[in-house]
């Protein structure tokens, strides 16, 4: 064929999308965490997955896909929480309330793949994956959150505060006052670029920026 004929011209080929050439669907690759919202690296990392796989679960977007795909990988188990109020906007990004994910997370934070993670992570090792994604964090997150101390979390009805550019609402409660059933406890789940946050009031700080 005429193509191949002329393949020994090409001095140079240039490929936009590193992730859609080597696996033929978009993966999660980094996963950036900023504020600690569990007692431990292995808690905050199930929390976080558990909220964005199941708001990303009501979404045919091919990065949510890759989102919820990777969550299950993680966890090792198919199942998600509850989606209620689900709206999306083309080009910007979605935003859910979230709920019944306490088993969910507590299936993330034993899970296998993360508890070899951490472990390994403890005892000294670099450049380590999970899942195949690379995860920062700041080191204080290896220690136990104690009692008392502020943490970014809110509930559906919780006034909110700060935001990232894929994450959730959240504002300042601790682990004492944390709901008793917390199965019952619903999310407001903010996901997608800079305009998003803007419209729904969350202002992106230079923490992300530098991200």
């Amino acid at each position: 064929a005429q193509p191949l004929e002329n393949a020994h011209k090409v001095s140079a080929v240039v490929f936009d999308k590193t992730g859609t050439l080597t696996h033929g669907v978009p993966s999660v690759a980094k996963l950036v965490i900023l504020s600690q919202i569990g007692k431990d690296i292995g808690g905050t990392v199930s929390m976080v997955l558990a909220l964005l796989a199941t708001a990303e679960s009501s979404s045919e977007h091919p990065l949510a896909t890759a989102i919820t795909k990777y969550a299950k990988e993680v966890f090792g188990s198919k199942k998600t929480g509850k989606v209620i109020n689900f709206q999306s906007l083309p080009g910007c990004g979605l935003k859910a309330t979230v709920s019944q994910i306490q088993s969910f997370v507590q299936t993330g934070a034993q899970c296998n793949q993360m508890v070899n993670y951490i472990n390994r992570l403890r005892s000294g090792e670099q450049d380590l994956e999970l899942a195949g994604a690379c995860l920062e964090f700041p080191k204080h997150f290896l220690q136990p959150l104690s009692e008392g101390t502020l943490i970014h979390l809110s509930t559906e009805d919780g006034a909110g505060g700060g935001g990232a550019d894929a994450g959730a609402q959240m504002d300042n409660i601790t682990p004492s006052n944390l709901p008793h059933n917390s199965e019952e406890a619903k999310y407001s789940v903010l996901v997608g670029n800079r305009e998003w946050m803007r419209r729904n009031f969350i202002e992106v700080g230079l923490d992300v920026e530098e991200k």
